[in-house]
C-alpha cells in the first residue's frame, strides 16, 4: 500500500482528497 500526505488549510479539501485517495488504495496521512 502506498502512503500519501495531504496538506491543505481547508479541512473540506483534505476530506474530499482523503476519500478519493483511500478509494484508490492509498494510505492517507493528514
Amino acid at each position: 500500500m502506498k502512503t500519501i500526505l495531504v496538506v491543505d488549510d481547508e479541512a473540506k479539501i483534505v476530506e474530499i482528497c482523503r476519500d478519493y485517495l483511500i478509494a484508490a488504495g492509498f494510505q492517507v496521512l493528514e
